[in-house]
């Protein structure tokens, strides 16, 4: 049995092409962001989609040494946010502090880049801000995630349809010695954590927990 997170299902089975998923002209788009300046520590956001409870993780981000407007500036560039009908921006909640590099929060920097950001029919972006006031337990958010790749029920409500963010949910294991603690020298780590702070803050405000199945 791998000792590789996540563990309580055959999470490779859920891996899928991105030639299998179209993102819609309209459909609302959630933009998952953790924040990292070092070296092997991208900054690293994702985007997905939540279509009746099941969620879509299309496509991931990460720039290395990167300031918040790179990674938008990248994000832009995917053409995501001119076809999004509503975008919804999740992520984590120390990204709410100043540092060292700004005066401004990553997520004062975030809702300045959308709120100017006009798309080629010189439309505005609709956005809302859903950043919890503190990041959850590492041991609740692994349970979440694992809870929609598959649950007590068979469900499957988490697809990946990205490489990099299917390297990182199969690849990621905790440090050795340490007690819940994500190794994060892999650069792929970080995104899925992203992602974890997505789900759970829905899980938290909308959805009963749903036990993950032991295998």
């Amino acid at each position: 049995r791998s000792t590789h997170y996540p563990t309580l299902f055959p999470y490779t089975t859920l891996f899928r092409s991105r030639e299998d998923f179209v993102f819609r002209d309209g459909e609302p788009l959630i933009l998952c962001h953790d924040f990292n300046i070092g070296e092997g520590k991208p900054m690293s956001a994702a985007a997905m989609v939540n279509r009746g409870g099941v969620y879509h993780a299309f496509k991931a981000f990460h720039v290395e040494g990167a300031r918040t407007l790179d990674i938008m500036e990248e994000i832009a560039a995917s053409g995501v946010l001119d076809r999004a009908g509503y975008v919804l921006v999740y992520g984590d909640a120390s990204g709410k502090n100043s540092d060292t590099r700004s005066i401004k929060s990553d997520y004062d920097l975030i809702k300045e880049f959308l709120s100017k950001y006009t798309k080629p029919n010189g439309h505005r972006i609709l956005f809302e801000m859903k950043v919890p006031k503190a990041n959850p337990p590492i041991r609740r958010r692994h349970n979440v995630v694992n809870s929609h790749f598959l649950n007590d029920n068979k469900e499957v409500r988490l697809y990946v349809y990205d490489k990099w963010l299917d390297e990182g949910f199969r690849l990621t294991a905790f440090k050795k010695g340490g007690v819940m603690i994500e190794d994060d020298s892999l650069p792929q780590q970080h995104v899925t954590t992203a992602i974890g702070y997505c789900i759970d803050y829905d899980r938290t405000f909308t959805q009963k927990p749903t036990r993950t199945i032991q295998l």
